[in-house]
C-alpha cells in the first residue's frame, strides 16, 4: 500500500534558525509555504526521495486541529507515508477498524491527506499522503 516516506514532518522554534543548520549539514529548501488553516510555515527540504518538513507553528496550541496537541513541544512530529490512491488505503484501513484523526483533505504542495490516529499506529502519528499525478 504504501510507495515510500513521503516526508517527515519535525516542529521547529524558529525557521529561519533552524534552515542555517541543515544548509550546514548540506540539505537547500526546495518550497517555503504558509498554512492559514494550521497557522504556520513549512519549509521542505528534499533528501534522497524523501523530504524533511519543518514546521513553525504561530499559535502554541491548536486545540480542535488535526493535530490537537500542544505543538510547543519541538522535535519528530510525523511520518508521512506515500501511497497511489488514498481513497483505496482508507477503504482498507477502515476494514481493520482503523481511526482517522482527519481526511481526506486538501494537503501541502497539491496533495490529498489523511491523518491516522496514534492510537492505532503505536503512539506514532501517520499522514498517508496522495501527490497529484
Amino acid at each position: 500500500m504504501a510507495e515510500e516516506v513521503d516526508h517527515i514532518g519535525i516542529i521547529v522554534d524558529n525557521l529561519e534558525e533552524t534552515i542555517k543548520i541543515y544548509r550546514l549539514i548540506g540539505l537547500e529548501v526546495k518550497e517555503i509555504e504558509s498554512s492559514v488553516d494550521l497557522k504556520s510555515k513549512l519549509a521542505f527540504l528534499p533528501v534522497g526521495g524523501t523530504s524533511i518538513e519543518l514546521i513553525e507553528f504561530q499559535d502554541p496550541v491548536l486545540a480542535g486541529s488535526i493535530l490537537s496537541l500542544d505543538v510547543s513541544q519541538k522535535g519528530m512530529h510525523h511520518v508521512a507515508l506515500r501511497v497511489p490512491d488514498l481513497g483505496q488505503a482508507l477503504s482498507r484501513l477502515r476494514k481493520h477498524d482503523l481511526r482517522l484523526l482527519s481526511g481526506p483533505s486538501k494537503g501541502s504542495r497539491g496533495s490529498k491527506v489523511a491523518w491516522l490516529d496514534p492510537r492505532d499506529t503505536g503512539k506514532v502519528l501517520i499522514e498517508l499522503v496522495e501527490r497529484s499525478k
